[in-house]
Formats: C-alpha cells, sequence, structure tokens
C-alpha cells in the first residue's frame, strides 16, 4: 500500500461540502496573491536571458502571454476573496475559472520551454528542461488545493518535458551512447520525483484540511452544550414557576 493512497482516493472525488469547497478555494486564492510577485520575478528573470540569448521577440510575446495569464488569475483571485455567500453555482464557476487559468498559463510556459528547445537545435537542453522542473515543483508545493488542478496542470509539464527529449531522439536518431539519451533517461527520473512530490504535497494538505474540518466539528458542538447548559437553568426555573404559581393562588384563595 503506498502511504497516503487512501487520502488521495478520497480527494479525487473533491470536496463534498460546501464549507470545505469554500476553504480550499480561498486557500488557492490566498497562496496565488501572495506568490504574485515571485512568479512575476521569476518569469521575468526567465524570459530576459531568454531573449538575451535566443530570439528576443519570441520572449516578449511570451512575456506578454504571462500577464494576461496573471491579470486573469488575479481577477480570479479577488472575487473568490470577497466571495461571502454559501452558493454552489458560485463555487462552481470559481473552480471552472480556476481551470482556465491553470490551463492558459501552464500551456504558456510549456510552448515557451518548448520553443527554447527549438532554438537549441538538437543538444542539451538544460535551460528549457530545468524551466518546466521548476514549475512543476512550484505547482506541487503551491497548488495541492485541488487534485484535478494540479494534474491538470502537471499533465501539461510532464507532455512537455518529455516531448524535448523524445523530439531530439526521433530528429537526430542518436546512438545509444548519444548525451542526447542520457537527457530522456534523466527526464524519466525527474519525472518520478515530481509524481513523488506532488503526492506528499497533496497528501499533507488533505490531512490538515480534515485536523481543520474536524475542530470546526467540535467547536460547533461545544458551543451548542455550552448554549443548552446556559438555557437549563431558565428553563427550570420558568418549569418550577408555572406550578408554583398556582399553588400561591390557591393557598391564597
Amino acid at each position: 500500500m503506498i502511504p497516503g493512497l487512501e487520502v488521495i482516493r478520497s480527494s479525487l472525488a473533491g470536496p463534498t461540502d460546501i464549507v470545505s469547497l469554500k476553504r480550499r478555494l480561498r486557500d488557492y486564492a490566498v497562496v496565488g496573491r501572495q506568490l504574485f510577485l515571485q512568479r512575476i520575478i521569476i518569469y521575468s528573470a526567465a524570459i530576459l536571458l531568454a531573449g538575451y540569448y535566443y530570439d528576443a521577440s519570441t520572449a516578449l510575446a511570451f512575456y506578454a502571454m504571462v500577464w494576461l495569464g496573471e491579470a486573469f488569475d488575479g481577477h480570479v483571485f479577488n472575487r473568490i476573496l470577497r466571495w461571502r455567500d454559501r452558493d454552489w453555482s458560485k463555487a462552481r464557476h470559481y473552480v471552472r475559472m480556476i481551470y482556465i487559468g491553470t490551463f492558459f498559463s501552464a500551456t504558456v510556459i510549456a510552448f515557451f520551454s518548448i520553443s527554447l528547445a527549438a532554438q537549441q537545435g538538437q543538444t542539451m537542453h538544460f535551460w528549457a528542461l530545468f524551466m518546466l522542473f521548476s514549475a512543476s515543483i512550484f505547482a506541487c508545493i503551491n497548488n495541492h488545493q485541488f487534485l484535478s488542478v494540479l494534474v491538470l496542470r502537471l499533465s501539461i509539464y510532464v507532455l512537455a518535458l518529455l516531448f524535448i527529449p523524445i523530439r531530439d531522439l526521433v530528429v537526430a536518431q542518436p546512438p545509444l551512447s548519444s548525451p542526447l539519451w542520457l537527457q530522456f533517461f534523466t527526464v524519466l527520473f525527474v519525472l518520478s520525483f515530481i509524481i513523488e512530490c506532488s503526492r506528499s504535497f497533496l497528501v499533507g494538505y488533505v490531512k490538515n484540511l480534515r485536523y481543520i474540518n474536524a475542530l470546526v466539528a467540535e467547536h460547533e458542538k461545544t458551543k451548542t452544550a455550552y448554549n443548552a447548559k446556559k438555557e437549563f437553568p431558565a428553563t427550570v426555573s420558568h418549569e418550577l414557576r408555572t406550578p408554583l404559581t398556582a399553588l400561591m393562588g390557591f393557598i391564597e384563595t
């Protein structure tokens, strides 16, 4: 049995109540807003280097798409954090918007890395593969609130990671002793690390969420018991006052 497999299975169906879904949406939005500056610095540095050493016009085009994706995600994050009711239709709408933003941003990064590899030719693609690997680890650490969203993003990155070395092997058809084959085997090794990293962060987040939900449920039970305790003397006093009043009236009569 793989550690945490049951936790992952239970998270495949997603949250079953609006409170849990709203908490996950807010967690996703908070993390997304907090990491905005970090993402922009990373994208800017990567595209600046790519534009200097390769094609500047291609780098600028991808940089514009990066900002477009960030603007869309920022709009979605702000709407989620301003959301106050518990409307299921709104929750599903925000989830769909997260899917759209995830697909767009991941596709931009994947195609940018593939374009870098294409400009380099059939050689070792350290920079392009490193960008995809870094983006995958970044997603594992920060996009684990929804398993399906994480799978979507990682699937796009993994396809790009595999496409770059496989394309070189198909075009160049090198012997097994070539570094291009070593690059391909290294990518396979890196993919196993990415999968394990995503599993670890996902299991940790889901367990923490269950713990929070259990605390909230226990808090509600405690509030109910406390309110019942406060109401008990008033109830007893009322129940005793009624027959005593009748008895006092009878005695006076």
